[in-house]
């Protein structure tokens, strides 16, 4: 079940690309949507293996082109 990832998904993910370690509350404040928002997006970002929760926070997975195909 390949899906396009959401908006919001793709902003949550480029964040963490950018800022590893973050988490949920930093990133819903800096872009600017609710913190449920951002962890529903979590959720199914780690759901695809995309990002990784770590005791730090939360890490991307993927690489600048792999962003760029979703």
């Amino acid at each position: 079940m390949s899906r396009e990832l959401s908006n919001i998904e793709k902003q949550v993910l480029e964040y963490l690309r950018q800022r590893p370690y973050a988490n949920p509350r930093e990133i819903a404040d800096s872009i600017g949507i609710s913190l449920l928002a951002v962890r529903m997006a979590l959720y199914r970002l780690r759901n695809r293996g995309l990002v990784v929760k770590t005791s730090k926070g939360y890490v991307a997975r993927v690489t600048r082109g792999a962003l760029e195909t979703y």
